[in-house]
């Protein structure tokens, strides 16, 4: 069961996995700075 439900996870695009499990794993009060981090990074 659990390999059905991790291949579409795997196949899905990396940024968008990786977004969604972030804020999971971080507490809220890193959300902002990470947030900063990613838009200092991409300009």
């Amino acid at each position: 069961m659990r390999e059905s439900l991790r291949r579409p996870v795997a196949v899905a695009d990396t940024s968008s996995t990786e977004r969604t499990r972030r804020p999971t794993l971080l507490p809220a009060a890193t959300l902002p700075r990470l947030a900063e981090a990613a838009f200092f990074a991409a300009s």
